[in-house]
């Protein structure tokens, strides 16, 4: 499957890159839907590709949706940024990033 996704070109003027990057997830995404289960071993992973329930689990208020094995993994790698931290923590660094990217600031930082 990695070897048909490599002989295919990429559109020019596009972001599509998920057929060549994980063709086995875009496959599964034509075959089962936008919201599909795998499993890893005896783990099951809820892959979500609708943008309204991605902001659900992205904003996780009630901590329902737990973080990956890999993250903490890549917690090695990545440290403690926003993609990888938790609790109280992840709470200081997003308050950070809201204050960090409000449209007023960003304007500015684009006439620069």
């Amino acid at each position: 499957m990695k070897i048909e996704a490599t002989k295919t070109t990429l559109p020019t003027l596009s972001n599509e890159i998920l057929p060549r990057v994980q063709p086995h997830i875009y496959l599964w995404t034509k075959l089962y839907g936008r919201n599909f289960l795998s499993w890893h071993g005896d783990r099951a992973e809820l892959h979500v590709t609708e943008p309204d329930l991605i902001k659900e689990v992205l904003l996780n208020k009630n901590g329902v949706y737990k973080k990956s094995v890999g993250e903490k993994y890549m917690h090695k790698v990545m440290g403690d940024g926003l993609g990888i931290a938790e609790g109280k923590k992840w709470m200081t660094q997003r308050k950070l990033a809201n204050h960090a990217f409000q449209i007023e600031k960003l304007k500015v930082c684009l006439l620069l």
